[in-house]
């Protein structure tokens, strides 16, 4: 089926919609972790990215503050918020004009909604990306409507943050396909009935609709 035969697109953000480097965030809180030896990326990697904590924060169960206190905790870190955000957030590398013109062009004949695992401090920085590079005043400009992990208290591939969507939205199942770079949510959605298109990270979202 062509994707633009679809009434619905749903959309994840990061790694579709905007380009992400977890090593990015890793290299930088291994610059204040590991100043007096060597850096074990693999092992800071899964203190920041992996297991119940950054998955928790996603989810909307701890805030802010939180996070920052239990991460640095984990790390044995002190930084200041500036100095955590600063490193949380270099992960999140930019957008590009082609896939936000895709969005705004797809609006005019579509559905589009935005279905992404975030938390707070990345809304605030992709947002503020999104405004400044930009010119639109958030995300909220290029979708009917967005559905975020934080504000939501699941995250994919948990299959009831897709019933909610097909819920709060009424749309048709057959009738929406959902884009993600991620294979376990694509098959997630699709097994509440949505259409599924996985788009590996390497591959630009422009080119899945030419």
């Amino acid at each position: 089926m062509d994707i633009r035969s679809y009434k619905n697109i749903i959309f994840d953000l990061g790694g579709v919609i905007i380009d992400i480097d977890p090593g990015k965030a890793v290299d930088a809180f291994a610059k204040h972790v590991y100043k007096t030896q060597s850096p074990d990326g693999r092992q800071l990697y899964n203190k920041i990215v992996n297991g119940t904590l950054l998955m928790d924060y996603e989810k909307g169960l701890i805030d802010d503050e939180q996070f920052r206190s239990a991460l640095n905790d984990r790390l044995d870190t002190a930084l200041t918020n500036e100095e955590f955000d600063r490193a949380f957030n270099a992960l999140l590398l930019d957008y590009t004009r082609e896939r936000l013109n895709l969005l705004k062009s797809l609006k005019e004949n579509h559905k589009i909604y935005l279905l992404s695992n975030t938390c707070h401090i990345h809304f605030v920085h992709y947002n503020q990306l999104l405004r400044d590079k930009y010119g639109y005043e958030d995300l909220s400009e290029l979708f009917d409507r967005m559905f975020l992990s934080f504000e939501m208290g699941m995250r994919k591939p948990d299959t009831r943050i897709f019933n909610k969507l097909i819920q709060e939205t009424a749309i048709v199942p057959k009738e929406s396909v959902f884009i993600d770079d991620s294979l376990q949510n694509v098959e997630a959605a699709q097994s509440v009935g949505l259409g599924g298109i996985h788009k590996p990270q390497e591959v630009d979202l422009t080119t899945i609709f030419k």
